[in-house]
């Protein structure tokens, strides 16, 4: 099946599903405002929220040492606003995470749109 009905399945089955949240691999995601510069991050968790009513959860991993990890799950994210309001409310529970622990962040790619070069902007722009 396509990959958001299976999800919808493990969540109609009380299962849980993780997914990376900060990462428009597609470059197809929802404009939000990152770090106060534009973006774009996945509709996914947001739109599996809205039409399943699963919450929407952020979980924070952080190092305080070299030889241990902590894990905190936030509240659910509200998502009553739909996808757009959802996919901007998780941007801003990662962005107040990796402000608490900036070094446990790894981006290996451009995120923001004015870090893309142009040509490739102007495709996801349009």
């Amino acid at each position: 099946p396509p990959p958001l009905d299976a999800l919808r399945a493990v969540l109609a089955r009380g299962g849980i599903v993780c997914l990376l949240g900060e990462r428009d691999l597609r470059r197809t995601g929802v404009p939000v405002t990152f770090f106060g510069e534009p973006t774009r991050m996945p509709a996914g968790p947001a739109r599996l929220a809205v039409e399943t009513g699963a919450p929407l959860l952020y979980a924070e991993f952080w190092y305080p040492d070299a030889t241990s990890m902590r894990v905190r799950v936030h509240p659910p994210i509200d998502v009553s606003g739909g996808i757009e309001a959802g996919t901007q409310a998780m941007a801003d529970a990662f962005a107040e995470g990796i402000a608490r622990h900036p070094a446990d962040w790894h981006m290996l790619q451009p995120l923001w749109l004015a870090d893309l070069p142009a040509e490739r902007r102007a495709r996801i722009e349009d």
